[in-house]
């Protein structure tokens, strides 16, 4: 139940309708002390995601002290499509009990992947050359392996067969260094539970876990032999990799050269954040601009425009520069 309006949508009325449909389901709210509720007054869902409402939140928190939840109205839950993702996903989530709430279930395969990696970088091997490295062999990215492990479930355990369909033969997203910083420096990796790339804490503001078995220690976490390993530089400047297309293709693609050997293309960038300082600045004409287009006719979405006109600027005439034909390796 949430905020409080005029006698059609008040508090009485909204308990009332809740209670008819928990008697028709046969369950209980309880009573008195006892009473399972949360009542954010006056606390929009369409401003406040159902994770950060202080009652809801806090019962959230608390999956194994009941067994449905009940709104007055699906609006009372969430109002936007990415609230009802982040809720669908956590009333789904694969879980096991484990004496204090719930906790997810280790996948052992991408734990042996983990490990893999920080054997690697322990061994002096950059998160660019683990990537490559991770690819040759065929082992599966994060969201590969997702997508691999509901093909599995949703064919009860069994490979499914292939398709001749064209999308069905698209390339799996490949490894990136970027991959394996993103995990290496989540706080995911020690258990902790995360919303929207944020720790969740509870009232105490302790790291609320989200699994009894971390990968990763808060000691092994924060060594300076991970984290000094996970940024590649040259001579203080970082290395960065440009990453890849849409369709899964390199933005700096590696060539054959003339002695058949593999080479590509090394960019030197010089950035700055206004014309005085010479390099490659970013330009924004009235920065991010959102209006409102309300609520769809034929839809339960809310729909928003965002303009954004931006583009790069080079004040420099050494703001950036090229290295053709660099050997790999």
């Amino acid at each position: 139940m949430s905020v409080r309006t005029d006698e059609t949508t008040s508090l009485e009325r909204q308990r009332e309708s809740d209670d008819q449909a928990t008697a028709a389901l046969g369950i209980s709210f309880g009573g008195g002390a006892a009473l399972r509720e949360a009542v954010d007054l006056d606390v929009s869902a369409s401003k406040v995601g159902p994770f950060e409402r202080p009652q809801l939140g806090a019962w959230l928190k608390r999956a194994d002290d009941f067994t449905a939840l009940v709104f007055w109205r699906f609006d009372r839950a969430i109002r936007s499509m990415g609230d009802m993702h982040e809720l669908a996903k956590w009333a789904r989530m694969p879980a096991e009990h484990g004496g204090v709430g719930w906790t997810l279930v280790p996948d052992l395969e991408a734990i042996e992947t983990i490990e893999r990696i920080i054997a690697a970088l322990a061994e002096g091997d950059s998160p660019l050359t683990i990537a490559r490295a991770l690819n040759a062999d065929g082992v599966l990215s994060p969201s590969a392996h997702w997508a691999a492990y509901r093909a599995r479930t949703k064919h009860n355990g069994a490979k499914p067969e292939d398709s001749t369909h064209p999308k069905r033969k698209r390339k799996p997203a490949q490894w990136r260094d970027k991959t394996i910083v993103k995990i290496l420096t989540s706080p995911a990796i020690m258990g902790w539970k995360i919303h929207r790339g944020n720790p969740v804490r509870d009232d105490q503001g302790a790291p609320v876990l989200a699994a009894e078995n971390a990968i990763l220690t808060r000691e092994e976490f924060d060594s300076a032999e991970i984290a000094g390993k996970l940024a590649p530089v040259w001579k203080g400047i970082p290395l960065l990799d440009a990453g890849q297309k849409l369709d899964g293709t390199d933005v700096l693609p590696l060539t054959a050269g003339t002695s058949g050997k593999q080479t590509g293309d090394i960019y030197a960038v010089r950035f700055g954040s206004t014309e005085a300082d010479s390099g490659v600045t970013g330009l924004t004409n009235g920065g991010v601009q959102t209006t409102d287009l309300g609520e769809s006719h034929d839809k339960p979405v809310y729909r928003t425009r965002i303009d954004f006109y931006c583009g790069l600027a080079l004040f420099g005439g050494k703001a950036a520069a090229r290295l053709t034909n660099a050997l790999v390796g």
